[in-house]
């Protein structure tokens, strides 16, 4: 029993560190010509719920395509918005994923280098857009989600903010965005790390290979068990068409230790 427990705390510590581990990169194009890249992180421990429905669009590529549509020097560079991949320009800001995500008001700062969760006069609309601060703006703390950080390319969020802009703050020449998972590498030093799972992202079921015995455990981005299964040395598969589509993380307990891995579970 106290080995179980052990585990457990320990999975609930990974949970959050799981998906902070993981790096991500909106690479620019104007034009055709490349303006580079903006790699950032996650903040799952402060905003769990946005950062799941990011690891998900990214996974599904909702933002590849979509532009930079509000960029207001001194502030900050907005985009993500669906309608302008697309649709008429007119149209752009006004989208987003049917899906929306409450607020998760937290402590961060509106530092520059912030990303933060774009919405309506509704706290809880956040849908997909976001904007990235090129300067401080902690006017709007407490009343935004902070859900990731810059940890580098500012360069390039500055070249974005100081083009020609039109009446609305838009470009004048579209500039694109394409995000892209860099890593997905986590700390394993002391435990088995032979565990796969096919495919990522997950929609109904999820093919495991284990090189022993295990019992899986699935656990939501607070920690909360949401699954758990014992499978045999070898493949299986696991039903997963129950589970909300987001961001978890796979605890497998082996006879001589356990690993993790992070797994997303997209919609079908």
């Amino acid at each position: 029993m106290l080995r179980r427990l052990s585990c457990l705390a320990i999975a609930v510590a990974l949970t959050a560190s799981a998906l902070s581990a993981q790096t991500y990169r909106i690479t620019v194009s104007q034009s055709g010509k490349s303006l580079g890249a903006i790699e950032f992180k996650l903040l799952p421990e402060v905003a769990p719920k946005h950062a799941a429905f990011m690891v998900a669009r990214i996974a599904e590529g909702f933002y590849n395509g979509s532009a930079f549509h509000r960029v207001i020097p001194g502030f900050m560079i907005q985009g993500g918005d669906p309608n302008s991949i697309s649709g008429p320009k007119s149209t752009w800001g006004t989208g987003g994923y049917p899906e929306r995500v409450p607020a998760e008001f937290n402590s961060r700062k509106h530092v520059r280098g912030i990303m933060s969760a774009a919405r309506t006069t509704d706290p809880n609309s956040f849908g997909g857009q976001f904007f990235i601060c090129v300067a401080n703006a902690l006017f709007l703390d407490g009343q935004y989600t902070v859900f990731g950080e810059v940890t580098s390319g500012m360069n390039v969020a500055d070249q974005i903010v100081s083009m020609p802009r039109d009446g609305n703050n838009n470009p004048v020449n579209k500039v694109s965005m394409v995000i892209s998972e860099v890593t997905t590498s986590v700390h394993e030093e002391g435990y088995e790390s032979t565990l796969t799972i096919h495919p990522q992202p997950l929609r109904s079921s999820a093919i495991i290979t284990a090189p022993k015995d295990a019992t899986i455990r699935i656990l939501d981005l607070s920690g909360s068990l949401v699954m758990q299964e014992d499978v045999n040395a070898g493949t299986s598969t696991i039903d997963m068409s129950e589970l909300p589509c987001g961001a978890y993380v796979v605890i497998a307990e082996f006879e001589n230790g356990l690993t993790y891995r992070p797994m997303l579970v997209a919609e079908p």
